[in-house]
């Protein structure tokens, strides 16, 4: 495994720089491991290698007393996830941390962006709130409620449950109201070049 995801030249993270570095990192290894289909017993210690710098430092430092607290809450490994929460919490400042989950809360898709841009940003934020134990419904739910309008409406058949699910169905209704939108445009068009036709020879061609 380690050497499949070398080959793949995933980027080192230092534990320095902006607090997105640190979910960039994250999201490309989220995105090795679904690919990969990487165990879950091996995720954590095949990221750390990823580590360097001061995160290398501070992880050598630590990961001792995080094996031992996972054990006694009778886990076998430190889940990626678990790890995950460990790094924001050790690299991401306290303030930082508040701003985003606060951004969480409020945070609604506009008619300026698209849904894949929604829910990128959406799962980026929902890191943040890992802690406080969104179940798969809850979080499906809190993705539905910040859609567009025009996008919910499209969303009647049936009651999708997972977040992911929602997400698929979204992106179809707007794949859907975008050709639709397409094809209006394309008869106002048509519409238009035959009055033009009718007031320039008296008939229409």
């Amino acid at each position: 495994m380690s050497a499949t995801i070398a080959r793949h030249n995933p980027t080192k993270y230092d534990g320095m720089g902006e607090p997105s570095l640190l979910g960039d990192w994250c999201s490309e290894f989220d995105n090795i491991f679904e690919l990969l289909s990487c165990l879950a017993e091996m995720q954590m210690d095949q990221a750390a290698f990823y580590l360097k710098g001061k995160a290398t430092l501070l992880w050598t430092r630590s990961k001792k007393a995080v094996r031992e607290s996972a054990a006694n809450n009778n886990s076998q490994y430190v889940k990626w996830k678990g790890f995950k929460k460990i790094l924001r919490a050790t690299f991401v400042p306290k303030h930082i941390r508040s701003k985003m989950r606060a951004e969480f809360d409020s945070f609604k898709m506009t008619d300026d962006i698209i849904v894949e841009t929604y829910h990128n940003r959406f799962i980026e934020l929902s890191e943040y709130v890992a802690d406080l134990n969104f179940n798969e419904e809850m979080l499906a739910m809190r993705f539905k409620k910040g859609l567009t309008v025009s996008i919910k409406k499209r969303l009647v058949a049936g009651e999708p449950t997972t977040l992911e699910e929602i997400y698929r169905r979204a992106a179809h209704a707007e794949r859907i109201a975008d050709m639709i939108k397409e094809e209006k445009k394309v008869k106002g068009k048509k519409r238009k070049a035959e009055t033009v036709s009718e007031g320039a020879g008296g008939s229409k061609k």
